[in-house]
């Protein structure tokens, strides 16, 4: 079951969750876990398309999921619109091939822009590793993009982008848990600064738009999945 998944993986979910405070230096551990601190609004990826006949109190559980965690309202896509304006059968609602290129370029700049926020004024970031956003740029034309740009299309991941362009520096890489945490050093007025890059939600739920049912083989290969 879920629960005896859950209870079988908590000592090795607490036990990573140690490991990246014993990171710290002594000093700056006992801020982190004796002050309060603000969470800046996350960024997730794209918003899944509803059908027009679907139930008006249809939720999606991207949107569950990140209301929980990072609280009411406190969150943003970084591609703000569906891939199909008006989908007609489910397929649609999920098809992010429909996204095109200058599409991707404008959210990856909405999250560059996030970054550097963060890295200027400090604190705590989440942004999922939207690897729809990052494979929409190969296909950028270089009269699409600015001056300082001209990268772009040769980028792998965000991660690899905010370590070697940004300056961020890879600070702890879990095998348990969905995330990577980078960090730099912290401002002179004590403010942390942390990325969290983390899987997208529908690694927890399963979720395939092709194969709305669910295995038990298919449950039992992704266990750990569910700590997710």
């Amino acid at each position: 079951t879920f629960l005896g998944w859950f209870f079988y993986e908590m000592p090795r979910v607490v036990a990573e969750v140690k490991r990246f405070f014993d990171l710290f230096p002594e000093e700056e551990r006992r801020q982190l876990l004796e002050q309060g601190w603000t969470m800046d609004t996350a960024i997730l990826t794209w918003p899944a398309g509803k059908l027009s006949d679907a139930p008006p109190l249809l939720a999606s559980v991207h949107i569950l999921f990140a209301e929980a965690i990072f609280g009411i309202g406190n969150w943003v896509d970084a591609l703000p619109f569906p891939p199909v304006a008006d989908p007609k059968k489910i397929q649609q609602c999920f098809d992010s091939s429909k996204y095109l290129p200058i599409q991707g370029l404008e959210a990856f700049r909405r999250i560059r822009k996030y970054v550097r926020r963060i890295s200027r004024n400090g604190g705590f970031g989440f942004i999922d590793v939207n690897t729809v956003v990052v494979g929409l740029l190969k296909d950028l034309k270089p009269d699409q993009l600015e001056v300082g740009e001209a990268n772009y299309m040769n980028i792998e991941s965000l991660e690899e982008f905010f370590c070697s362009i940004m300056g961020w520096v890879r600070f702890f890489r879990s095998p348990i848990l969905p995330i990577v945490v980078l960090k730099k050093p912290r401002l002179d007025n004590g403010m942390f600064r942390l990325l969290f890059l983390y899987n997208p939600f529908c690694y927890a739920t399963f979720w395939n738009p092709k194969c709305t049912k669910v295995s038990l083989k298919r449950i039992r290969s992704m266990a750990r999945t569910v700590m997710q």
